[in-house]
């Protein structure tokens, strides 16, 4: 029990319940990415629910991409309200360096892009959850009273200016493995309210500054360098790319890239630049998965095959070391070059005659003998074209069994390629991520264009590859430079390996849709990829028919797989021009 005496009639007093002291505080800011819920359908009893959204605190960021704060609060009203209001009032962020490793100083309040131009703030008011808005200005989220004492700040964590973009990354890269840290500082933007930073009971003061968050041990905010691509699922609302005309459809580009020249491998030569790319994939409810890392290598552009070998004095330079696939042949992985030797005019691919091996079926016997040679040609020394390792999983071996690329796995999503009886695992980095998108909602499920929904499928995405690491594609030529990549055809057992157009296997109806993914995605897009015309009674198709966005080829045969080709660099928007 509390007394209150009134100074001006001091005979006067008053009894009352002990009262509990109300502050304004905030008690918490930091990074976060967005965790997405899935609403679910209606079974039985049991109504339909919507999705719903919540925020994982995040310790570490690359530069460019976008992420999210998110500050905490008690008690946020306006000073001109009633304690008891609904209403609740505006906080101020601003970024700062917690140490030298970004700008070169200290405490020093950064700048980054608004959209527009550089800004040294940022202001919400606590409980408007408008930057959980689709493209659309809709929020279909079911919880957002949970937010009705937060604050949500959407920024992009980059320089307005792809110059000070670049001082940035220099800057991180020369710091090593002590990455830069940012802070976060909030205070109110009226400056009339007083308020208490911390939870109660553990108010901040020394040695923590007043009014800092991500300053503390377990809870700083590290940046980092990473070419970076963005990969969108065609349904998801959230996709703020540009949108383009493609053969006459006005199509939303699903493909984003930051290119950053500081994300350097630790043995980066300039002579021999090595990058390190990261590719994200952002699911139908903008869940954000990132799918892989991977080394992107830069090579002379290799020039159409020819069947002329040109003489040893016209090759340049040998350069080290030789490519030799024998052994692999020798264990049965069914791949034409043997060797790929390297000049500074061109390749010299050779492929050496083989025998099965009597005493070891499956295996066999390389000769010396030539079968065929081919020259892949340098037509300018100063020519270089980019491609990513795709054999992101590296497994150990050699044989005729099926090796995973990559087996990207998140609940019930699930990215998979796999490769087999090929070394040519290098692809161009644009054309992966139209790959990787392509068989990221084949699994998901989507939409169709009536609004009918589809549901995701589990086949293995099995193929031959793209180019070797060094440009080149024997026997092929119009793989070279990673342009060009080689895909089995669907099989209803999902195993994805060597069907054949005419066989009661073949899963026509999913590739169908699959196809056309890679369409959405990028792919045949400047013209037709290739296959064949074929008939399969066995399933119901007994006229000509002939795969979406595909010409007919069959020298050599495409009966057994599907060249995927004529990516358009359109579908890819560049993030930080």
């Amino acid at each position: 029990m509390g007394r209150v005496w009134f100074t001006d009639f001091e005979h006067i007093s008053t009894d009352f319940e002990d009262l509990t002291v109300v502050s304004p505080r905030v008690t918490n800011a930091y990074f976060a990415k967005k965790v997405v819920t899935a609403g679910a359908e209606a079974t039985g009893t049991s109504e339909a629910t919507g999705p719903t959204v919540d925020f994982e605190e995040v310790n570490e960021g690359i530069l460019g991409r976008d992420v999210y704060i998110i500050v905490e609060t008690e008690n946020f009203v306006p000073p001109d309200q009633p304690i008891v209001s609904t209403e609740r009032g505006n906080v101020r962020i601003q970024l700062k360096t917690g140490d030298c490793n970004l700008t070169g100083t200290t405490d020093e309040t950064i700048q980054i892009t608004d959209g527009t131009a550089d800004v040294d703030e940022f202001i919400a008011q606590v409980g408007n959850t408008e930057a959980l808005n689709d493209i659309e200005g809709n929020c279909a989220y079911t919880n957002l009273d949970d937010f009705t004492d937060k604050a949500i700040f959407k920024l992009s964590l980059r320089p307005h200016t792809r110059t000070t973009f670049d001082t940035w990354a220099e800057t991180i890269h020369d710091s090593g493995t002590d990455l830069p840290s940012i802070e976060i500082e909030v205070t109110p933007e009226d400056e009339e309210l007083y308020i208490v930073y911390g939870t109660e009971g553990n108010e901040q003061g020394p040695p923590l500054e007043i009014g800092r968050f991500a300053n503390s041990e377990g809870s700083l905010f590290r940046l980092e360098n990473k070419n970076v691509y963005e990969i969108y699922h065609g349904d998801n609302l959230y996709n703020n790319f540009d949108e383009i005309n493609s053969n006459n459809q006005q199509i939303r580009r699903r493909l984003g890239i930051l290119t950053n020249d500081w994300a350097r491998v630790d043995d980066y030569d300039v002579n021999n630049p090595k990058h390190l790319v990261t590719y994200f994939y952002h699911d139908s409810n903008d869940n954000e998965h990132e799918v892989c890392t991977t080394e992107k290598i830069r090579i002379t552009e290799k020039g159409p095959r020819s069947n002329t070998i040109p003489p040893l004095a016209s090759r340049g330079t040998q350069v080290p070391p030789i490519i030799d696939y024998r052994d692999n042949q020798r264990a049965g992985e069914d791949i034409s070059a043997s060797t790929l030797t390297k000049y500074t005019n061109g390749v010299h691919a050779i492929e050496y005659t083989k025998t099965e091996d009597p005493n070891n079926p499956g295996n066999y016997i390389i000769s010396n003998n030539i079968l065929r040679e081919r020259w892949y040609p340098v037509p300018n020394a100063n020519s270089f074209v980019y491609m990513v390792n795709a054999d992101i999983e590296q497994e150990a071996g050699m044989g005729s069994q099926v090796f995973t690329g990559l087996d990207y796995v998140n609940g019930d999503l699930r990215i998979r390629y796999c490769f087999k009886d090929t070394r040519r695992r290098h692809a161009k980095p644009d054309l992966l991520a139209a790959l990787i998108g392509a068989i990221a909602q084949f699994n998901e499920g989507d939409t169709d264009a009536q609004g009918n929904a589809r549901a995701g499928l589990n086949h293995r995405i099995c193929g031959e590859g793209f180019s070797y690491e060094d440009g080149s594609c024997y026997p092929s030529t119009s793989h070279r430079n990673g342009l060009a990549g080689d895909l089995y055809y669907l099989s209803t057992g999902l195993t994805g390996v060597e069907v054949l157009l005419q066989d009661s296997d073949f899963d026509y109806t999913n590739q169908v849709i699959f196809c056309d993914l890679l369409y959405d995605f990028g792919w045949s897009r400047t013209g037709n990829s290739l296959s064949e015309n074929f008939t399969n009674p066995a399933i119901g198709i007994n006229s000509s028919t002939i795969l979406p966005h595909s010409s007919h080829v069959t020298t050599p045969r495409h009966n057994n797989h599907h060249h995927i080709q004529r990516f358009s660099n359109n579908f890819v928007q560049n993030l930080l021009p």
